[in-house]
């Protein structure tokens, strides 16, 4: 994450096809993945199993990344998890601001 944008690292993989089944929001996500394939952002995985990320790109929010590359809308906050812990990127923002009060 940085100050304006939720940044996805080159060599990350995203589900090889979108899963929006009609719901509010996802064809905006799918459109956005059909761009980033375009530019070449993301392509397909050497078994086409999974997208793979080209480069690193700059997301609006964890939402926007999580609904690409999942295929379908999803809650960045919860779908983001820590490594280690295992916390959800909710989690951890609740830990610091509680540790700021």
């Amino acid at each position: 994450m940085t100050d304006d944008a939720f940044v996805v690292r080159a060599g990350s993989t995203a589900a090889p096809t979108p899963r929006g089944g009609g719901r509010s929001g996802a064809a905006g996500y799918a459109a956005l993945r059909a761009q980033l394939a375009a530019e070449g952002v993301l392509a397909p995985d050497r078994d086409g199993r999974a997208l793979r990320f080209a480069q690193d790109f700059a997301f609006s929010s964890p939402s926007a990344a999580a609904s690409v590359i999942h295929g379908h809308k999803a809650n960045g906050r919860i779908a983001w998890r820590l490594k280690g812990s295992g916390a959800t990127l909710r989690q951890h923002e609740e830990a610091q601001t509680e540790g700021r009060a």
